[in-house]
Order: C-alpha cells, then sequence, then structure tokens
C-alpha cells in the first residue's frame, strides 16, 4: 500500500491498474452527480484517500471498526453537503507523478 509507506511500483502493469480503478471511480462519481446525490466537488483521490485512510486500524485507536463506519458515514455525508472541498483536487496524475519521484530514489511530495 503505497499510500501507507510501502514502495510504490511504477511499472507500466500496476499504473495501468490503477488507471483503470481511477477510471471506474470517475465513472460512478459521475452517476453521483447526474442523479445529484453527490453535490460536491469529490474526485476518485478522495475516495481513494478515504480508503486508504480507513483501511489501516490507527495504531493506539480504541474502537476501530465504530471509528471507521463513522468516518465513512461523515465522508458520504461531506459529499452530499452541497459545500465544495478546499483547495484544487489531487488527481491520479499527481499520485502517479508522486509515485515516479519515489520509485526513482525522490521523495513524497508533500503539497
Amino acid at each position: 500500500m503505497p499510500l501507507h509507506g510501502a514502495p510504490p511500483l511504477a511499472g507500466a502493469d500496476s499504473i495501468a491498474s490503477r488507471q483503470r480503478i481511477d477510471d471506474r471511480l470517475e465513472r460512478f462519481i459521475q452517476q453521483g452527480w447526474t442523479n445529484y446525490a453527490i453535490v460536491t466537488n469529490v474526485n476518485a483521490t478522495d475516495v481513494t484517500t478515504c480508503s486508504a485512510l480507513i483501511s489501516q486500524p490507527l495504531r493506539h485507536g480504541p474502537n476501530w471498526d465504530r471509528s471507521a463506519r463513522r468516518h465513512i458515514a461523515f465522508f458520504v455525508a461531506g459529499m452530499t453537503s452541497g459545500r465544495d472541498l478546499p483547495g484544487p483536487p489531487v488527481g491520479q496524475s499527481d499520485i502517479e507523478r508522486n509515485f515516479h519521484s519515489m520509485a526513482a530514489g525522490g521523495s513524497a511530495t508533500l503539497s
């Protein structure tokens, strides 16, 4: 899980797999916009990041199952709030550029 610190896989197959996942999530989000279930400027990377954050329990966090369920509900409620998220979105190309830099021995971009 590169977003949690594992070495990023920068090969063509890995990039293509991540792009397929991103494309599917974007289509899912587009459907939500079309039927007004999603009314904020969320993108696939927002969903991927949320998923990565809840997929590993906090080291010292009690009641992880309850905390994760609440985080998911909070995230989903935010997508239906009608309020835009702050700042420009981070896109799949930003993730790939970061992974490529890290695979080449560089450091992660933090901003």
